[in-house]
């Protein structure tokens, strides 16, 4: 499999986007309402306009890609933590294709955000997790991730607990 790991670029975000809302919809898949899922086509250009933004800015963040044959099939964004006492830092999100779940591209792309948050100072820091992905708390516990929060979001208009992650 070649798989390059490399950082985004302002063209990238169209193409993160759609992967963005595909793995929500494989991931999410019995976790979220499924109407919600359903639904998120339907918001490509709100979250597009999001991603644009975020490869826009330049402060100390790092937004990573993952691709295969010119195919974007994961991401990660990190940076400075947003609101927690507890963390510098923050990996903000990271997602796969399902297809891809457990073939050492996630822990990739966990590794270089992470080495990007250390190399600049921003540790400790911080990952966040529905409560109910338990492959996703799994990985973040088998790299050293320790719980220290807990916290209730609402995807659509439905409540769900999100865990709160440290790394040193």
């Amino acid at each position: 499999m070649n798989i390059i790991i490399r950082e985004a670029t302002d063209l990238d975000a169209e193409n993160i986007t759609r992967m963005h809302i595909q793995s929500w919809q494989e991931t999410y898949q019995n976790i979220v309402d499924q109407a919600y899922l359903d639904g998120l086509p339907n918001a490509f250009e709100e979250r597009l306009k999001f991603r644009q933004e975020a490869l826009s800015k330049k402060d100390l963040a790092i937004h990573l890609v993952a691709e295969k044959e010119g195919r974007i099939i994961g991401f990660c964004d990190a940076g400075i933590a947003r609101e927690y006492k507890e963390a510098k830092g923050e990996i903000y999100a990271i997602y796969l294709l399902k297809e891809y779940h457990g073939s050492g591209i996630g822990k990739n792309l966990f590794h270089k955000a992470s080495d990007f948050l250390l190399s600049n100072d921003l540790a400790p820091f911080v990952v966040w997790a529905l409560k109910d992905n338990l492959p996703a708390r799994k990985f973040y516990e088998k790299h050293g991730g320790i719980e220290v929060g807990k916290e209730v979001i609402e995807i659509g208009s439905k409540a769900y607990e999100e865990v709160r992650y440290i790394f040193s």
